[in-house]
């Protein structure tokens, strides 16, 4: 039987990505740390949309019979949002750092990844929170519906996966 907690597979996937980004950062090569981030950008945007979409409606509720502290729904949208936020200004400082065809300049290179910390940080916070309570607390729920209801789920959030990705 698939597991809910499988759709957190994808944080270590975003940590590769984000490690990628940075060592092209340290290469200073601007053009693949774009690359890097923009892969890192549009895989978090696909994981947000389905557990936002597919598994928050499911949470709420749960939530508003059995609340648990520190891990309100709005938590985990708002992080969502300034993950996005984050990502999206790494986008724009690399896009006016970077020259085609020159090497980042060392001192901005070192900047980028010293202004990334507060994105991995709240990274590693958000799949930390995600792994104590939100799957956790989903997993018990679902354990709980018949085959066909965990088959329906899981083919939505398979297809809106792939939606997402452009699949």
């Amino acid at each position: 039987m698939r597991r809910l907690s499988e759709l957190q597979a994808v944080h270590e996937l975003l940590f590769a990505d984000y490690e990628r980004y940075q060592v092209a950062l340290m290469d200073r090569d601007g053009a693949r740390a774009a690359t890097e981030l923009a892969t890192l950008r549009a895989r978090l945007a696909t994981h947000a949309a389905v557990e936002e979409a597919h598994l928050m409606p499911l949470f709420e509720a749960l939530h508003a019979v059995q609340p648990r502290e520190g891990a309100g729904p709005e938590l985990f949208a708002a992080e969502h949002g300034k993950l996005e936020r984050l990502g999206a200004g790494l986008a724009e400082g690399l896009a006016g750092a970077h020259r085609a065809g020159e090497p980042l300049d060392a001192g901005v290179a070192l900047g980028l990844i010293e202004r990334g910390f507060t994105f991995k940080h709240l990274l590693e916070h958000h799949t930390q929170r995600e792994d104590r309570a939100f799957y956790p607390v989903l997993e018990t729920h679902v354990a709980d519906w018949g085959a066909v209801e965990r088959a329906e789920l899981w083919a939505r959030l398979d297809a809106a996966g792939a939606a997402a990705s452009g699949e």
